[in-house]
């Protein structure tokens, strides 16, 4: 830490959503107030751009405290549009999500005008990943024990550096194509399918930090990708059972002096349910976060269409129970009329 006056713990690679403050102790006893100016670069989702933010305290007995992780979590991108990129090719490859966010920080000391009386202190080149770190980290997802059909699609993201070093993509079956150098600031994602991970069917996937359990087989199942809480794309395993049906809202309105009533127009939504085949009560919290998703990728029939989880009760923990099972509702977006 180069400022003996600041409490801030610095990674080399940080969670904007961490319990990390920066606690600021004022250097002069005339001082009234600090600003924090935040400067962000965003490189994520296909969008580059750049955000500076200044934030503002009253200091309270000579101290200030700021959270910048969470005014940075703000201001990622949100992914809008997503399709798995999986390699028919039998090669192990991994597809660029996003880097860090690149962070410089500027602290200022001021006095009752709110001019500079202290001196200006900096943080350059901080890095930042959106969310809080990961229960199954360096895989960036809370799932670290889930159900798996044979045919399931797995998707794992990670830095590229923790890929290479951890051996992330030997829970594959292979060693995953990467880009180099390997960087710790560049988070990739891989997809495989769970028959391609191992011959024996019965066994579950397995390393040190995420397992996959092998369901008994079914005709068809669904796969449902949803952005996690570190904004990168998740997957969960659904069983082939669905409803899908249109919801019509009728808007009737009045003919001129007549006051006849008359349908002027006809809004239409659909609507999806599906139902998650059972769960263990390990994936609870990972199913309450894919209905916290903003978006959610389902491929039904082999073709991937875009939807918005919309139920509201997930499935709470019972004690007694081992499995569970929930229909899950989802609105579909752009439905063609």
């Amino acid at each position: 830490m180069p400022y003996t006056n600041i409490n801030f713990e610095i990674k080399p690679l940080m969670f904007c959503l961490d319990n990390n403050p920066l606690v600021f102790n004022a250097v002069n006893s005339d001082s009234k107030y600090v600003s924090l100016e935040i400067s962000m670069f965003f490189n994520a989702y296909n969008q580059i751009y750049s955000v500076t933010q200044t934030y503002e305290e009253a200091l309270m007995n000579g101290r200030a405290t700021f959270y910048p992780g969470e005014e940075i979590n703000d201001f990622f991108p949100e992914i809008e549009s997503f399709v798995p990129s999986i390699n028919n090719d039998g090669i192990l490859k991994t597809s660029f999500l996003m880097n860090a966010a690149k962070v410089n920080l500027i602290i200022r000391e001021l006095d009752e005008r709110k001019e500079n009386n202290a001196g200006v202190l900096n943080f350059n080149n901080l890095k930042y990943i959106p969310g809080k770190k990961p229960k199954a980290f360096p895989y960036l997802t809370n799932g670290r024990r889930r159900c798996t059909y044979n045919n399931s699609l797995i998707i794992l993201s990670a830095t590229e550096k923790d890929i290479e070093e951890e051996n992330l993509g030997d829970i594959s079956g292979e060693t995953p194509l990467i880009h180099t150098p390997a960087q710790t600031d560049m988070v990739s994602y891989m997809t495989f399918k769970r028959k391609k991970a191992n011959d024996n069917l019965l066994r579950a996937i397995c390393n040190h930090f995420i397992c996959f359990n092998p369901l008994p087989e079914i005709d068809e199942h669904i796969d449902v990708v949803f952005i996690n809480q570190n904004l990168c794309p998740d997957i969960m395993s659904f069983s082939g059972e669905y409803e899908e049906y249109p919801e019509l809202t009728h808007i009737l309105s009045k003919k001129g002096e007549s006051g006849v009533d008359f349908k002027a127009q006809v809004k239409r939504k659909r609507t999806l349910k599906l139902n998650t085949g059972w769960l263990f009560k390990e994936e609870l919290n990972l199913l309450e976060e894919l209905i916290e998703s903003k978006i959610c990728f389902i491929n039904i029939e082999n073709k991937w269409e875009n939807y918005i989880p919309i139920s509201k009760k997930p499935i709470g923990y019972n004690s007694e129970k081992t499995q569970y099972a929930q229909m899950v509702e989802f609105k579909k977006i752009n439905y063609e009329r």
